[in-house]
Order: structure tokens, then C-alpha cells, then sequence
């Protein structure tokens, strides 16, 4: 019986992630950037969230965000698309895109290796494919992010100004 009333109290991990996204591009909405920064820092952060940097991650948008002065909560936000769940999907569709571009033809085996040598060659492959991927999927997320962003923000400020006149 406890078990019952503690799931029905507990709420989801995606409910609890998906409040935590909203509540950092709200905020980073509502603070006085530009709509390029916050829009900026938000393809930062879907960019690296692509990243085989698990748990780097968020440090890494931090920092992209810093440099280029971009808005640090949506670039937070951003790394938020990187979970458990979204992360084996995206590191099957980085590496399917990157054999396609680098020509790997051999798909990565869960069989026994015979030696050391067979093992590393083929993870040298598969790591390469991966990063090369994720170049390529990061760079478009990060642009399709950037712009549908920046048209939010425009449409939110916009009827904020209006909401606020009336």
C-alpha cells in the first residue's frame, strides 16, 4: 500500500525533467537578453547535449555559452535534451551518419574478440563514427534550435508587450 501512494506522490522522471526545461527557458525568456543570445545559448546547448561527453555536458555549454556571451540558462536548458532515454537513440543515429561519411562499412559486433588488437581497432571505428556524427546531427539540432527559439521569444515578448498594454 505505501508503495502505491509514494508512485502516485512521486512524479515522473520526464514530468520532472520537462518542468525543470520549461522552468529554465521561462526564465531565460524573461531575462533581459537579446532574443539572439538566448536563442544562442539554446543551440549551444542542443548542440552539446549530441556531445559523448555524458556528464560534461552542461560544463561544456557553460563554457561555449561564457565565451560567446550567450544566455547561460538556455544554454542549460539546451542540455536537458540528453537523457538516459534520448541517448542511445542519438549515439545510433550519430554513428549510423558517421560510418556513412567516414565509409566505415562494419557495424559495431557484441561478439567476443579474439585479441586486444581486434577489440581497439574496432572501438577506434566506432568512437571516430560517433564524434563524426554527432558533428553533424549537433550542428543541425543546434541551428533548428537556435531558430525556432528565437521566433519564441519574439512571439512571447511580443504578447507580453501587448498583454501589458492592455
Amino acid at each position: 500500500m505505501a508503495d502505491s501512494s509514494k508512485r502516485i506522490n512521486n512524479k515522473g522522471w520526464f514530468i520532472k525533467r520537462l518542468e525543470e526545461f520549461t522552468t529554465l527557458v521561462k526564465d531565460a525568456v524573461r531575462s533581459d537578453n537579446t532574443p539572439q543570445k538566448i536563442a544562442l545559448g539554446m543551440g549551444i546547448g542542443v548542440f552539446v547535449s549530441f556531445s559523448p561527453f555524458i556528464g560534461l555536458q552542461i560544463w561544456i555549454a557553460l563554457a561555449l555559452a561564457f565565451i560567446t556571451r550567450a544566455n547561460k540558462l538556455s544554454a542549460a536548458a539546451g542540455t536537458l535534451v540528453a537523457n538516459p532515454v534520448t541517448m542511445p537513440l542519438f549515439y545510433s543515429i550519430e554513428y549510423f551518419i558517421g560510418s556513412k561519411i567516414l565509409g566505415n562499412e562494419s557495424s559495431f559486433s557484441l561478439v567476443p574478440f579474439s585479441r586486444l588488437n581486434e577489440f581497439l581497432t574496432q572501438s577506434y571505428h566506432v568512437v571516430v563514427s560517433i564524434f563524426t556524427g554527432f558533428l553533424v546531427v549537433g550542428i543541425v539540432a543546434g541551428c533548428i534550435a537556435y531558430i525556432l527559439t528565437y521566433r519564441f521569444t519574439l512571439v512571447f515578448r511580443s504578447n507580453r508587450k501587448k498583454r501589458d498594454a492592455a
